[in-house]
């Protein structure tokens, strides 16, 4: 495929920061020290505890309203020091020289994400930043890309999303912009490939620096 693009949208958590171990350690003591028992359909993720972490966040699963705002306190996470992924500064530094716009779509929090982007002095690489606060429907909802579509004032047909989550393909198909599947966790892209078959990415990475090839 030979398409010109003017913008590179980014799915945040497990795309550019490898914030699931915190997550993962996180859920899993908070778990044990409240004897919640681990519901069987998650053992087919590589980190259980991890996808437990964001559909509590998300919803999906209900925790006793105590539990859920004691939940959502996480003392001593330090989520801004997460490690970033694998070539994720790099291929974002070599994308700002070559003129992409560059943009954060994430259903996490704004003080978490800048905070992450402070620590690691990059916010200044990224022109939008669309969060679980700037909109009223998260991802699959194509409301946080069409707002940042907004804000950059581009074009779907010009832009990029990449991210690692069936929820990302399904968020950049509704918005009309092209996608990009990072395939990093084996175990989940194994457990989605028949529904990503059916309805494909239009490109499929394993390594965030791939996409210097197809953004060249």
């Amino acid at each position: 495929m030979d398409k010109k693009y003017s913008a590179v949208l980014f799915d945040f958590d497990e795309t550019l920061v490898n914030i699931g171990k915190s997550f993962s350690d996180y859920t899993e003591k908070f778990y044990k020290d409240h004897e919640l028992k681990l519901d069987p359909r998650y053992k087919i993720f590589e980190r259980p505890y991890q996808q437990i972490y964001h559909d509590i966040l998300d919803g999906k699963i209900t925790l006793d309203p105590q539990l859920h705002e004691k939940f959502m306190k996480m003392k001593g996470l330090k989520l801004e020091e997460a490690e970033w992924m694998e070539g994720a500064i790099e291929t974002i530094k070599k994308l700002r020289k070559r003129d992409y716009k560059l943009g954060i779509i994430t259903n996490g929090t704004t003080e978490r994400i800048l905070g992450t982007l402070h620590y690691q002095k990059v916010e200044d690489l990224f022109d939008v930043l669309i969060c679980r606060e700037d909109v009223q429907n998260r991802k699959p909802h194509p409301e946080p890309i069409q707002k940042a579509l907004e804000r950059l004032n581009i074009i779907s047909e010009e832009t990029l999303y990449v991210g690692n989550h069936q929820t990302d393909i399904e968020s950049g198909k509704a918005a009309s912009v092209d996608n990009v599947f990072l395939a990093n966790n084996k175990m989940y892209y194994m457990h989605v490939k028949p529904q990503l078959d059916e309805n494909p990415p239009d490109y499929t990475v394993e390594k965030l620096d791939e996409l210097l090839e197809i953004c060249s």
